[in-house]
């Protein structure tokens, strides 16, 4: 883990902390049963799995101080896709990710 943020609000710290909050919040299965009401899963592998950047954009709202990049190494290494093995995308493949996403997910509330 990368604590050299210490801390502080917005430090490495509190990111790890609210990633780990957000997976509690919005366990998979939940994300899975939005994502596939809404027909957003990936027919493909792809660098940037649908439920990935489900997380990202959640995680995007708690710290919009932070670089679409930046927010996404935290998240792969936080779920287990360590950055040193796999390559963070690119800002233009991120932005397809969101766009496939959409924002019809959003639009449900998370206890239905």
């Amino acid at each position: 883990m990368d604590f050299e943020g210490g801390a502080e609000p917005g430090g490495r710290f509190a990111q790890w902390t609210a990633v780990g909050v957000l997976a509690q919040a919005f366990p998979v299965d939940l994300l899975d049963r939005v994502i596939d009401q809404y027909w957003r899963r990936e027919q493909r592998i792809r660098a940037l799995p649908t439920r990935l950047v489900f997380y990202f954009v959640l995680a995007l709202c708690l710290f919009p101080q932070e670089s679409y990049r930046s927010m996404l190494k935290i998240l792969m290494g936080a779920f287990g896709r360590p950055t040193a093995e796999c390559r963070v995308p690119a800002l233009a493949a991120i932005v397809k990710a969101r766009r496939r996403l959409g924002s019809e997910p959003w639009k449900q509330s998370p206890g239905q």
